[in-house]
C-alpha cells in the first residue's frame, strides 16, 4: 500500500449543509474527498 499525504482539509457550508473537503495525494494522483453532514458521516464522495 502507498503512502498517502493530506494536501489539505476545508470545511464550508452548502445549501445549509457542512461538508468538508480533503485533498489526499500520493507518487501518482491526487484525490478530491466531500464528506457531508455532523455528527456522524452521512455521505463520502471521492473524485477522480
Amino acid at each position: 500500500m502507498e503512502n498517502l499525504n493530506i494536501k489539505s482539509i476545508e470545511t464550508y457550508t452548502e445549501n445549509e449543509t457542512p461538508k468538508t473537503k480533503v485533498i489526499i495525494s500520493d507518487k501518482c494522483s491526487e484525490k478530491e474527498i466531500i464528506l457531508e453532514g455532523t455528527g456522524s458521516l452521512k455521505a463520502a464522495v471521492i473524485k477522480a
